[in-house]
């Protein structure tokens, strides 16, 4: 089985980059600047370690639309999604793009957090992956509803197991892990952050975990490409003061409009 699914990582990573060319990104925004899809609350917090509800997950995704699919007036059809409320917008013009679905008594339960198993489907639909059908977990049997989500992903290298090689897909998903895939899936690696970087949190602090992941989610930049692809920020505006930092002394590395 592992031996298998090896195989399977690299056929999918090459197939997934063919579609990423063809179709599969067409409504992610990508561009020469890394938008923000990750914001804290009003007390300067991001709590990187608290469950993310289905309402956060529909904005994040939300947020790295092209334009034209940011769907003002997408129909409502979830039963406890008010019209008006901070998250409608975002879970509408989603579940018309099929990206997110309800339950099967009609409602969304945007409060509720967001298991493995539903962040797997949700990044699977969202990035265009195809269902991979397998046995990659033996806490996932192929009966269930999410079991071909979540060998897509597995195999399309953006979620892991666990040490014990369970996947644990009613575990409910952190929002420093949802940065983490997302950002692997838009392939937003950076290698490092700028010595100057000012967190915009006051709960997350350098030696953490997630802290590349959180910030490289949370904080407007630019940004080029090594040999390698490894990201490198060439610019980012400051959290506090707005101020642009340019991290460069080639200016060629910049983007047209920064030059």
């Amino acid at each position: 089985m592992g031996l298998f699914f090896n195989v399977l990582r690299r056929l999918t990573r090459l197939s997934r980059r063919k579609r990423t060319a063809d179709s599969g990104q067409r409504t992610v925004l990508k561009s020469d600047k890394h938008r923000i899809y990750i914001k804290g609350y009003p007390d300067s917090t991001v709590r990187p370690d608290r469950s993310i509800t289905r309402a956060e997950v529909a904005i994040i995704f939300f947020r790295l639309l092209k334009d034209i699919y940011r769907d003002d007036n997408a129909e409502c059809t979830f039963s406890d999604v008010p019209y008006g409320a901070w998250y409608s917008q975002a879970i509408n013009a989603l579940a018309q793009l099929g990206v997110i679905v309800g339950y099967k008594d009609g409602t969304f339960r945007p409060d509720n957090p967001v298991t493995r198993a539903e962040f797997a489907a949700l990044s699977a639909r969202f990035d265009a992956l195809e269902p991979v059908r397998g046995i990659a977990f033996y806490d996932v049997p192929m009966t269930h509803w999410a079991a071909e989500y979540i060998c897509s992903v597995y195999a399309g290298g953006l979620i892991n197991c666990y040490e014990d090689g369970a996947f644990r897909p009613s575990n409910h998903i952190t929002r420093a892990e949802a940065a983490k895939i997302i950002n692997t899936m838009l392939e937003r690696m950076p290698a490092g952050l700028p010595d100057i970087l000012i967190s915009p949190y006051i709960d997350i602090i350098s030696t953490h975990r997630a802290f590349i992941h959180m910030m490289e989610a949370s904080v407007e930049h630019t940004y080029t490409r090594g040999g390698d692809g490894v990201e490198f920020w060439t610019t980012h505006f400051c959290p506090v003061t707005g101020e642009l930092l340019i991290h460069v002394d080639d200016y060629e590395l910049l983007p047209p409009w920064l030059q």
